[in-house]
Formats: structure tokens, C-alpha cells, sequence
């Protein structure tokens, strides 16, 4: 979506109350956002890095890998303690299914609704719904950064037009012959007929602008759907894997918040135990990944501003 586009969309926005589950067009954008920001910080600080130590010009030349790596660790951590990513969490957002718990009575099967708010009750992410979300947030990102630059790249040395061209020139069976004013025409290398490889590298060059042009109509009209009639989800690949984006309401962050630390007493207990020095160290250790833990994700973000 263009910046005039999301600047005229974001003016059908309207203040809404904080119980309300629907986030607004500026939490989903500045989630979207936060990890492009955050690539942008870790590649300038492993720039200023390599000018001062060379031999880490390597992580550089590996940019890709080593982000989409950090990501996987980053996002399957989030996921792994909540049910939205990294991005998703710090703006107070989690990913839910469409459709909510169903619960039986005598009228049938009708909707689970929370007690207190009134909230439809939406089922908790399955390991596989968690996992496809890791892929999805690291593999399509890192996918879709690999074919530009491979666009640009075959698009830069002609596309394999030379290779399309020189197979439609009128070749000879022989290796030479004469053409009609008596000329002698060669045969073409072998590297100007076409080949596999550079039949698939025209195709690609050809294809790849549409297919990128469909999947940002898509995402468009998913933002479009999202902002003027109230769609489910603002994300094609969000409805691909049935999921939706909703605010966390203040009963799940204490519910999560209370079985975490039922969690770590109970880890804390066990280390205990044994007694002697070795028990009081690894609770020492276990204290402190616990704080490095609850720290992990605002420490980031406090780094990505500082670093803007």
C-alpha cells in the first residue's frame, strides 16, 4: 500500500475502546514495520562492526542468512510464550482463529462467550498453526528479498533476450552455408541457442513482475476489505493459514502472566531440591534467564529507537 493510500485509508479510522478486540490500521502498520526498522539497525550496527574488525565482512556477505536465522530464533521464541510474534507482542496484538470455541447446550452448538467481557472465546494457536506462522514471517520475507535481487540481476544482463533472439536466427544444418547474396552465414555458438537454463531465466523475468503485481493487489484489497467492511484480517497469508489479528485483552495477559510464573516456580523448586551450592546456582542461572527473557523484547525495541 502506497504512504498516500495508508495516509487516506487511516482517516476512516475511528478512536476505539480498548476492550475491543479489533486492532486499528496503526497498531497492524506499525507492527508490519517493526522488522523492517530492526533490520535496517542490526545491519548498520554490523557495518560500523566489520569497518573496525574486517574479518566479520563475512556476516555482510551473508546478510540474508544470518537475519532470517535471527529471526527464526526471535520468532519462535514469541510464539513459544505467547501466540503472536515478536512484532505482534510488543504492540499488545496476538494471532487467533476465525472462528471461536463452540461449546454444546440444549439449542446446539453456539459460540463460547467470556463471562466477564462478553468476548466470543477464540481457540489457542496448535504447534502447527505456530510453526506455519514462524515459516511464513522468516521464509517469505527472505524468499521474496532472494527473487528481486535475482530479477534485477537477469533483468540487468538482458533478461536472456540475446538467447531468445539468437534461437530464432535461421540456423544451417551445416556449419556454414551461404546465405542469398552469396554470404557465408556461421553457425552461433552454442551459448546464443536456447537453452533450459535460459528459457526458465526469460520466463522468470517475465512472470515475476505480474506475480509480485497480483500479490501486492491482493494485500491491497485485504487492507481495503479490512478498513471499509470490516474484514477479518488485513493479510492474505494470514487468511491463508485462518488466522486474524486481535488485541490482548487484560484477562489473558494476566492468565499467561500467572501460568509463566507457576512455570519458573515450579523449574525454581526442582533446582532447589538437591541443596548444596550446585542447587543455589542454577537458580542464580535460572532468575537470571528469567530476567533476560521478560527483558529480551523491550531491550530490542528500546535499541531500534535508539538507534533512529
Amino acid at each position: 500500500v502506497s504512504p498516500i493510500a495508508r495516509v487516506a485509508c487511516a482517516t476512516m479510522q475511528f478512536p476505539v475502546n480498548a476492550s475491543q478486540q479489533r486492532p486499528t490500521f496503526f497498531e497492524l502498520v506499525a507492527a508490519d514495520r517493526l522488522v523492517s526498522s530492526l533490520r535496517s539497525a542490526l545491519v548498520y550496527s554490523m557495518r560500523v562492526l566489520v569497518s573496525r574488525r574486517p574479518s566479520s565482512s563475512w556476516i555482510l556477505d551473508r546478510e540474508d542468512e544470518c537475519f532470517a536465522a535471527f529471526m527464526t530464533l526471535v520468532e519462535t521464541h514469541a510464539f513459544a510464550t505467547s501466540n503472536g510474534s515478536m512484532a505482534e507482542g510488543l504492540y499488545g496484538l496476538q494471532r487467533t482463529r476465525w472462528r471461536g470455541s463452540r461449546v454444546r447446550g440444549r439449542g446446539g452448538e453456539r459460540d463460547a462467550v467470556d463471562g466477564v467481557t462478553g468476548v466470543k472465546k477464540t481457540r489457542a494457536l496448535t504447534r502447527t498453526e505456530r510453526a506455519l506462522s514462524v515459516l511464513t514471517l522468516v521464509a517469505v520475507p527472505y524468499a521474496r528479498e532472494k527473487l528481486d535481487r535475482l530479477h534485477k540481476r537477469l533483468l540487468a544482463h538482458g533478461g536472456g533476450t540475446i538467447a531468445r533472439d539468437a534461437a530464432r536466427a535461421r540456423l544451417r544444418d551445416d556449419e556454414e552455408g551461404e546465405d542469398e547474396d552469396g554470404g557465408v552465414l556461421l553457425r552461433l555458438p552454442s551459448a546464443y541457442v536456447r537453452t533450459p537454463s535460459s528459457l526458465a531465466s526469460s520466463t522468470f523475468v517475465k512472470t515475476y513482475p505480474i506475480v509480485n503485481a497480483l500479490l501486492e493487489a491482493a494485500t491491497f484489497a485485504h487492507w481495503l476489505s479490512f478498513l471499509i467492511d470490516g474484514g477479518d484480517t488485513h493479510d492474505p497469508i494470514l487468511r491463508f493459514l485462518g488466522l486474524k489479528i486481535t488485541r490482548v485483552s487484560l484477562i489473558e495477559t494476566s492468565e499467561t502472566r500467572a501460568a509463566l510464573d507457576a512455570h519458573r516456580a515450579i523449574a525454581l523448586n526442582a533446582a532447589r531440591v538437591e541443596g548444596g551450592v550446585l542447587a543455589r546456582v542454577n537458580a542464580a542461572i535460572l532468575r537470571a534467564a528469567h530476567v533476560a527473557i521478560d527483558h529480551a523484547q523491550g531491550g530490542l525495541m528500546i535499541a531500534v529507537v535508539a538507534f533512529k
